[in-house]
C-alpha cells in the first residue's frame, strides 16, 4: 500500500513495529471480529462546518494508524484547500467550489450535489432565486412552478426540509415564506 509505504519513512526511528492495515489479522484479540471493514479503505463519519452553525456528516476514507492518516490528510486534504486558496479568496471575493466528498477545512456556505449545482441550486433555491418568495401549499408550488415541483409530494417534501432548516436556523435562510397565497407576487 502506498500510502503505509510513504509513511513509514517517518517512523524510522519508532520502536513500535509497524502492523500494516492492508490485510490485518483478525484473529488477534485487539481487532473487532464485527468491524464492517476488513481491508484498506475503512470509513469513518466525519463533520463538515458549515457557515450557518451546523455540521454535515459525510462518510470519508480513513487508515487506523495515525501516522498513516496523518500522511493522508496531507496529500489528500491540504492539497484541495491549498488550491482554494491560491486563487486568494480573502483579497478578491470569488466563489470556490469544491467538487468532492471530503471534510476540509473550510467553511461551507452549501452542499450541493453535481445534479443541484448544474442546475442551479435544490428545486427551493431555485424558486428563491426567480421570486425571493416560496408558498409553503405544495399544490401551489406545483402549480405556479410546473418546471422546477412534477407532483406535490416532491414539493411537500421539500418545503417540509426547508422550514425545517428555516426553524434550526434562522438566519442562515432569508426569504419570505407565502402562506397558501393564489398571486405568487403577494406577500402577506
Amino acid at each position: 500500500m502506498e500510502l503505509e509505504w510513504m509513511a513509514r519513512a517517518y517512523m524510522a526511528d519508532d520502536p513500535v513495529p509497524f502492523v500494516s492495515m492492508d490485510k490485518p489479522d483478525f484473529s488477534k484479540e485487539a481487532l473487532d471480529k464485527d468491524w464492517p471493514w476488513k481491508e484498506w479503505p475503512y470509513r469513518a463519519t466525519r463533520n463538515r462546518r458549515m457557515r450557518d452553525g451546523s455540521l454535515q456528516a459525510v462518510e470519508v476514507d480513513v487508515h487506523p494508524h495515525p501516522l498513516c492518516q496523518a500522511v493522508l490528510e496531507q496529500l489528500r486534504e491540504a492539497e484541495c484547500v491549498q488550491s482554494g486558496d491560491r486563487c486568494r479568496p480573502i483579497f478578491n471575493e470569488r466563489d470556490i467550489v469544491f467538487a468532492n466528498n471530503l471534510v476540509l477545512d473550510v467553511t461551507y456556505d452549501a452542499i450541493l450535489t453535481h445534479r443541484e449545482l448544474v442546475q442551479g441550486g435544490g428545486r427551493i433555491e431555485r424558486v428563491l432565486t426567480r421570486t425571493g418568495v416560496v408558498p409553503e401549499s405544495e399544490d401551489e408550488l406545483v402549480r405556479v412552478f410546473p418546471d422546477v415541483f412534477k407532483s406535490p409530494v416532491t414539493a411537500r417534501r421539500d418545503v417540509q426540509a426547508w422550514l425545517e432548516l428555516k426553524r434550526h436556523f434562522p438566519n442562515s435562510v432569508t426569504a419570505q415564506v407565502v402562506g397558501g397565497s393564489r398571486n405568487p407576487e403577494v406577500c402577506d
